[in-house]
């Protein structure tokens, strides 16, 4: 099924009378099928969130169309089947995270016993259950992202959009917005994700759009966007120096050119959540 389904959208703004809109998006046309991650990345200003507002309703598009679901569901059913989680998350800092989730849900009707069983799983989902009753005002802004996601599967939310949750973060926030977003794509929610920083949702996403002034200038396969064509390359595992010098050796014998052999580098912030890890 296609979860989303857009075809040459545009949305232009008024600068006043006598000057020519502004085009935030220009005849834009791709799609997202269910259970699938969607990264939306571009630089800031290329329409990301103005895509979003599309998607969900808040603005009304110039042109073109959006199919959410292939139009199976009514308005009202589609209001329980997104979430969205936008950049910059406030809430009223006297609440704890159970208050809020209790707000949130309370819009959907959820009986008490279910929503309070619902409340617990998502705090747990999002590793807040050990400050449930502590208010947001002390929270960092990755306490509070994770916030903004619970709030956005309140109503158990099929369809997740994500608009730069990242963004502001330092590298331990990260991988745990990270690590939710993959726990999500693995119970078969379907996700789109927009940011300027690719290292953000690179290990996440399946697909990808690249917007840029508005317009869609790439799509497709994220693994396929990373593979260089021009350069195939085998690894090795060996267990000491000797073993590695006799393969290159073996190699260079074989009429193969080895450009590098050395011990394998680790990702930088592997290490450092192994570090800060240790000490929690």
């Amino acid at each position: 099924m296609k979860v989303v389904e857009i075809q040459k959208l545009t949305k232009a703004f008024s600068l006043g009378f006598g000057k020519t809109p502004l085009k935030a998006l220009d005849g834009l046309s791709f799609s997202l099928e269910k259970g699938q991650v969607l990264g939306v990345v571009g630089p800031n200003g290329s329409g990301k969130t103005t895509l979003f507002k599309c998607i969900l309703g808040f603005i009304k598009a110039t042109s073109g169309t959006i199919h959410l679901f292939e139009n199976r569901l009514s308005e009202m059913e589609l209001k329980s089947k997104i979430g969205f989680l936008q950049e910059k998350v406030n809430y009223y800092s006297e609440l704890t995270p159970v208050e809020l989730l209790k707000f949130y849900g309370s819009f959907y009707s959820i009986p008490s016993q279910m929503l309070k069983e619902k409340i617990n799983e998502l705090l747990k989902l999002v590793d807040l259950d050990a400050f449930r009753n502590i208010k947001v005002r002390n929270f960092s802004k990755g306490m509070l992202q994770r916030v903004g996601i619970a709030s956005s599967l309140i109503s158990d939310s099929e369809f997740l959009i994500f608009d730069e949750p990242a963004s502001g973060l330092d590298l331990f926030g990260i991988a745990q917005i990270k690590n939710i977003m993959k726990k999500l794509s693995q119970q078969g929610k379907t996700l789109m994700i927009s940011s300027h920083v690719l290292s953000h949702i690179q290990d996440i996403c399946d697909e990808f759009v690249v917007l840029y002034k508005g317009r869609l200038i790439k799509a497709g396969n994220w693994n396929e966007l990373m593979e260089n064509r021009e350069c195939f390359q085998i690894e090795l595992k060996i267990n000491s120096i000797s073993e590695g010098e006799k393969a290159a050796a073996l190699l260079t014998r074989s009429g193969y050119q080895v450009e590098h052999a050395s011990w394998a580098r680790q990702d930088l912030e592997k290490i450092f959540m192994t570090i800060i890890g240790e000490h929690q």
